[in-house]
């Protein structure tokens, strides 16, 4: 059964009303399943959040405990709806059944979303989250109902910098020292991206 979201706002003096869907489908790639998240994640999701490797790059703390990785979990799971956002996608590697990452919508008003990600360290340089993005963009504009998606990275993450223009997001600017980076213990700047609706379509 679909789930809807009604979200009314004004637009030229009228009253408007825009439907995102809060459902999404299971999709399948060449090597990866990418499905919403569910609890027996927690063990595979407690690996990705407790490895400075990939924490660093990662805007929540880290983990230290499994049962708040659970905790986590159950927060996504109950509270999709209050939060105004589709439940978050994990992918699974095909070959070994193995949860190695996350690729989900964070934010969601107007339709606008922002998207963020992240990736099992052990998984890095493989091109796993090349190949699962444009699946989730498409779910994202196609299913959902965005017509605007968004995306940041720290300007020293050269990684994920290569995977959003890779997947045809357009610069639109950097907000300087607007986020903290682990690393270097300082803020530190931050490139923005988005890909409209129509640029995708073009893109296709």
């Amino acid at each position: 059964m679909s789930v809807l979201w009604y979200r009314f706002f004004i637009f030229q003096g009228r009253e408007t009303v825009m439907a995102i869907r809060l459902d999404v489908p299971v999709l399948t790639t060449k090597r990866l399943i990418i499905r919403p998240i569910e609890l027996t994640d927690t063990d595979d999701l407690f690996e990705i959040c407790a490895d400075p490797r990939v924490n660093d790059w990662l805007s929540y703390p880290l983990y230290h405990e499994k049962e708040k990785v659970r905790e986590y979990i159950e927060m996504i799971l109950n509270d999709p709806v209050l939060k105004h956002i589709p439940p978050h996608y994990v992918l699974v590697e095909k070959k070994s059944g193995k949860m190695i990452g996350t690729c989900d919508f964070v934010k969601s008003l107007d339709g606008v979303s922002e998207i963020g990600y992240s990736l099992n360290y052990n998984y890095w340089g493989q091109g796993y989250m090349s190949e699962a993005l444009p699946d989730v963009i498409q779910t994202g504009f196609e299913h959902i109902g965005f017509r605007r998606i968004e995306i940041r990275a720290l300007e020293a993450n050269q990684r994920s910098i290569r995977v959003i223009e890779k997947a045809g997001f357009v610069y639109e600017g950097t907000q300087r020292k607007a986020a903290y980076d682990k690393i270097s213990r300082d803020y530190m700047d931050v490139r923005c991206y988005s890909l409209l609706k129509e640029d995708w379509e073009e893109q296709k």
